[in-house]
């Protein structure tokens, strides 16, 4: 009976690293272009639209990397229309590598991204709020390159 214990100790181990979370750790860097959906909410509001979008982040050459310091990063942020991406603005974002948390504030409004990396790929997981703390929109991207 010891000698079986002993045997399913080796088989254990890739599910324990697992369980401590080595596969969602936040990526290094956001740089490179990443695309999925950004979904209105509450549904039904008139001005907003379901959408396609494809982010490029690319770093901010204006601010120099501290690595003491969240990045600084340009986000370019598309929606597909027709198969096409069209361009619907650009801004700058903060990333903290360690939390793996993005902040890209807007006019008082807010795009908030938690960055994960597990076996799939990377991911990002967002939202966007108004002042008063209420989401209009939920987004979810997964990166397709890495070059801006």
């Amino acid at each position: 009976m010891r000698l079986e214990k002993l045997l399913l100790v080796p088989l254990m181990l890739p599910c324990l690293a697992h369980a401590q979370g080595g596969a969602a750790r936040p990526p290094s860097t956001l740089v490179g272009t990443w695309r999925g959906t950004s979904i209105c909410r509450p549904v039904g509001k008139p001005a907003c639209h379901d959408e396609i979008a494809v982010y490029h982040f690319r770093i901010d050459t204006i601010v120099a990397a501290d690595s003491s310091k969240p990045d600084r990063l340009v986000w370019q942020a598309n929606k597909v229309v027709n198969g096409v991406e069209e361009e619907m603005g650009t801004m700058s974002c903060t990333y903290d590598r360690d939390s793996g948390v993005l902040t890209c504030p807007m006019r008082g409004w807010r795009w908030v991204f938690r960055a994960a990396s597990a076996s799939t790929g990377d991911t990002l997981l967002g939202t966007f709020d108004n002042p008063s703390g209420v989401v209009w929109r939920d987004v979810r991207v997964t990166r397709t390159s890495r070059q801006p």
